[in-house]
């Protein structure tokens, strides 16, 4: 019997940007910060892992190989799926993070009961990204800034780039060099 193909999956992408954040994290606290089971979570782990995005021997993000990934590939491997207006979360470039230093005509949001911006709907990486404006602002700026790479032009990619660069290379130098 052949083994199965383990394939990567959207919600990977955001148990990596998180273990970024705090990568410390016991596997409860990872899964409790992303809205996932630990099982999940360490499943994601593997994953990540097998994707190389996670050094082999421990749950440190390969920093270089992440920001490549997020830059080059972000966008075929889960590719953008855009809706009807909304009202939801400003991501990508309607975020904070990029809003102030881009001007745009046409907002994306995150579809979410709560929102407070009407715009195009943007489907997130993870069914409860919106939440995470409020629960963990870090991460969701990381993923605000990741959606920029996912449907962003020229600009915004070069900018959101620079931005997960910062982000990421400050928790690396915070933890003595892991990444």
């Amino acid at each position: 019997m052949a083994d199965k193909q383990r394939s990567s999956r959207p919600i990977d992408v955001v148990v990596a940007l998180q273990l970024t954040i705090t990568p410390e994290a016991v596997y409860a606290a990872l899964a409790g910060s992303v809205g996932i089971s630990v099982s999940e979570a360490h499943s994601s782990v593997s994953r990540l892992k097998l994707a190389a995005l996670l050094r082999p021997d421990k749950r440190t993000v390969a920093t270089s190989s992440l920001i490549d990934f997020l830059k080059y590939g972000l966008k075929h491997a889960f590719p953008p799926h855009f809706g009807p207006q909304s009202l939801g979360i400003p991501t990508a470039h309607s975020a904070p993070s990029l809003s102030s230093r881009l001007s745009s005509t046409e907002p994306i949001v995150w579809p979410h009961a709560d929102g407070t911006l009407l715009g195009m709907s943007l489907t997130p990486l993870c069914s409860s990204a919106a939440e995470f404006a409020a629960s963990n602002p870090p991460l969701y700026e990381l993923l605000t800034l990741a959606d920029s790479l996912r449907i962003g032009q020229s600009l915004e990619r070069s900018l959101a780039e620079q931005g997960i660069r910062e982000k990421l290379e400050a928790t690396v130098d915070r933890l003595g060099g892991l990444g």
